[in-house]
């Protein structure tokens, strides 16, 4: 791993190679509704920014050389403050020993910081249609911009969202997929990271169903901030969250993820000490409260994968529409 990392040589022939399976794997996405609508979901909350691209373009992929690639290495692949992180049957002095004897040659940095501000939500609600003609499915998203891994109000969104969309017993999974048989899988959850901060609830749904199923979705998001989670429900969701931290503390990768976790955020020492208490503290009053500051309703940025000429009209009752190609 060492020699790779810092004797890297990017022959040509192999990078000539990547290009050419990277862009077919690109042609090939394009028929894929996840891909759209995730492609889709980065340029509607960050189309001022680099953040709005999750994968090459072919464009860009003609400016990509081997000099290009050597740059970027040299100015970015050095050790200036990164951090390594071991688990495992080995004390700490014996881990640094290893660590210095592979990778304590390794020189460079300092490096220029890029630092991306976490926008506020879009005010306005609008509805993007990416046409997928003759689909039998549609994709639906509801999205907006949410809050970052260091807010105070992490945690309480965590408990609030198991109430919604989390999991099989999530209000979302329960309605839209048991009750109404609109789907076979539905979630929601908040991307929390340094430059990527927002919600988002999807799902995959029948065509003939599109209507009922965006309309059930946006009222359990309507409920969820507008009615106090019951005592039963709440409990539930705080012993579910709870549970899976302790089950997870069997694991020595899920452990060394939490502590990398912690350290990457500069979050307090005892963060997952307390962690369970500070779940068990989150009251129904913090979940709407969350809930009305982060889960979009009036201000929902919809993104739907389908076929148009089946669901464009039917749309126009969610917000204002949008229809896009594919290929844009």
């Amino acid at each position: 791993m060492a020699d790779v990392l810092l004797n890297p040589a990017f022959p040509q022939d192999e990078l000539d190679k990547w290009k050419t399976r990277l862009r077919a794997s690109l042609e090939q996405a394009k028929s894929q509704p996840g891909f759209l609508a995730n492609d889709r979901l980065l340029k509607v909350l960050y189309g001022n920014d680099a953040r709005q691209y999750a994968h090459a373009t072919p464009a860009s992929l003609d400016k990509i050389t081997r000099e290009t690639i050597l740059d970027h290495y040299r100015k970015y692949y050095v050790p200036a403050g990164q951090w390594a992180g071991i688990s495992g049957d080995i004390t700490p002095l014996d881990a640094a020993a290893k660590l210095n004897r592979v990778l304590g040659s390794w020189k460079g940095g300092p490096i220029e910081r890029i630092v991306l501000p976490l926008p506020g939500p879009i005010a306005e609600k609008k509805v993007y249609l990416i046409s997928r003609p003759n689909s039998v499915q549609t994709l639906l998203m509801v999205t907006n911009h949410g809050m970052g891994r260091n807010s105070p109000d992490y945690i309480a969104c965590q408990v609030m969202n198991r109430v919604l969309g989390a999991g099989p017993s999530s209000r979302l999974f329960r309605i839209v997929r048991e009750e109404k048989g609109y789907t076979y899988g539905i979630g929601s959850g908040f991307t929390a990271a340094h430059n990527y901060a927002f919600f988002n609830a999807s799902t995959s749904v029948r065509t003939e169903v599109t209507e009922a199923a965006l309309t059930e979705i946006l009222a359990q998001l309507g409920d969820i901030r507008d009615r106090a989670v019951p005592a039963d429900e709440l409990a539930d969701a705080k012993s579910a969250i709870v549970a899976g931290f302790v089950l997870g503390l069997e694991s020595s990768a899920s452990v060394l993820s939490q502590w990398m976790t912690q350290r990457e955020y500069n979050l307090p020492e005892d963060y997952w000490d307390t962690y369970p208490q500070k779940v068990m503290a989150v009251t129904a009053e913090d979940a709407e409260r969350v809930a009305k500051k982060y889960v979009p309703l009036d201000n929902a940025q919809i993104i739907v994968v389908g076929d148009v000429s089946k669901i464009g009209e039917l749309l126009k009752k969610f917000g204002p529409v949008e229809e896009i190609s594919p290929d844009n």
